[in-house]
């Protein structure tokens, strides 16, 4: 199913199965397999491959440049990138670099993914993280998470709510 709202270049190739849903675009050569989710507002590049069984949730960006293996999950609002260096202007072609997502890969929310970089089979990416560097198969990779300030115990919570003191 392809929402009347989604815009799909007449040369992407959906599989069966897959469902794209409102104001998504889809543009040239894009592949995508059988199967797939491709949630509210997400952009695929041109020439992107998207493997079978992938779930790709509302506002990702997967830019040109970027190969996505079978059973891989996106999250919401995760970004990838194809230029190593940026510019407004110019030739960008010596800066374009391709990213692999392997085979059952999960990237949390809102997460990075640098141009250039491989994650590998079954890696995990947390909610927020900002990938610059390949990443290993079955590796998990998270956002530090470190206490700025603990809790008075006054301020602990007995019922499900906060107790702030004067």
């Amino acid at each position: 199913m392809i929402h009347g709202t989604a815009i799909v270049h007449y040369t992407a190739q959906i599989g069966e199965g897959t469902n794209v849903w409102a104001f998504s675009t889809i543009h040239a050569g894009a592949v995508i397999g059988k199967n797939c989710t491709i949630g509210e507002r997400v952009h695929i590049g041109p020439g992107v491959i998207i493997g079978d069984n992938c779930k790709i949730q509302n506002s990702a960006l997967i830019y040109e440049g970027v190969t996505i293996g079978n059973r891989v999950f996106i999250g919401p609002n995760v970004v990838t990138t194809n230029d190593i260096r940026p510019k407004a202007t110019g030739d960008w072609t010596e800066r374009f670099r391709k990213t692999t997502i392997a085979d059952d890969v999960a990237i949390g929310a809102r997460a990075v993914i640098l141009c250039g970089v491989v994650l590998d089979r079954g890696c995990e990416i947390g909610a927020g993280a900002i990938v610059t560097k390949d990443c290993i198969a079955w590796g998990r990779y998270y956002n530090p998470s470190t206490a700025a300030l603990l809790m008075d115990r006054q301020q602990i919570p007995t019922n499900g709510t906060v107790r702030v003191e004067p």
